[in-house]
């Protein structure tokens, strides 16, 4: 009768053992998986904000070809102006 109980706590422990075998290794996969989400985070992060810098970028560009074209044009208007106001010689 001993040995029925012992082998009974035996399969119970080695029961024991595998689960928590079997726990240790879905933590350390999930712990992997947590990992390398943080650092795709962070990944994105960059890129999230480059975009961002590159669309401010873009935004000065077409602000500043905006006056450039609006300089421009005034340039060629009084130049225009200052040449039909020449009386001939």
């Amino acid at each position: 009768m001993r040995t029925k109980l012992h082998d009974s706590r035996t399969r119970s422990t080695s029961k024991h053992a595998d689960k928590g075998l079997e726990l240790l290794l879905m933590w350390r996969r999930l712990r992997h998986a947590s990992d390398r989400l943080a650092k795709t985070e962070n990944v994105m992060e960059k890129y999230k904000k480059k975009l961002q810098e590159g669309a401010d970028f873009r935004q000065h560009v077409k602000v500043c070809l905006a006056t450039l074209r609006q300089a421009h044009i005034c340039h060629v208007a009084e130049s225009h102006s200052r040449w039909k106001n020449k009386t001939p010689i």
